[in-house]
């Protein structure tokens, strides 16, 4: 089976509650990045990016 994420060819995929079938390695990334993010300030610099590209 190919993971959804890497596109590696992996034996076994876990399902995950949060990222469907994924492998070992980008489930771990994935949690990673989830728990490292502050979320709040990347949807708030994303919508002040596209309000800013939205006057020009």
């Amino acid at each position: 089976m190919l993971c959804p994420y890497c596109f590696e060819d992996i034996d076994h995929l876990t399902k995950d509650p949060h990222w469907g079938f994924v492998c070992d390695s980008c489930c771990i990334e994935m949690n990673r990045i989830d728990r490292d993010t502050d979320w709040d300030t990347w949807e708030a610099d994303k919508r002040q990016y596209i309000a800013e590209s939205s006057e020009h």
